[in-house]
């Protein structure tokens, strides 16, 4: 039996979660042929007011999520594993049906504070 340590592991999920998120994404621009050919034609001038919106969405959702882990549940934690988690969080997310994904951010922080994470996570959705 192939014997496996916890950080060779981790690595081959994060590939896995990566390769499975990019064969979701060719998929899905597959059927929709087209969609090159609409971008090119459409005037990004029109989408700056939405991506500047979504910009300000997301930097506050961050926030909210950063706030609740350090203010709120009292983690010791890196700006580098709340950043982590929450965009692993939101690709699990992007992943699984109605997003329930997102509630494994815990998953991303060592066994000692998984559980509690996990727990501000539902109080955070």
């Amino acid at each position: 039996m192939i014997k496996i340590d916890k950080d060779k592991f981790r690595l081959l999920m994060r590939y896995g979660l990566a390769i499975g998120v990019i064969i979701m994404l060719s998929f899905h621009i597959q059927k929709q042929q087209n969609l090159l050919g609409m971008i090119q034609q459409f005037n990004l001038l029109l989408l700056m007011p939405v991506i500047l919106l979504f910009l300000v969405h997301f930097a506050t959702l961050y926030n909210l999520w950063r706030d609740l882990l350090l203010d709120t549940g009292r983690v010791k934690t890196t700006e580098y594993q709340i950043y982590h988690s929450f965009i692993g969080g939101r690709t699990l997310g992007f992943l699984t049906p109605g997003q329930i994904g997102e509630l494994g951010r815990g998953v991303f922080f060592g066994k000692g504070s998984r559980t509690l994470i996990t727990s501000l996570n539902m109080v955070y959705i």
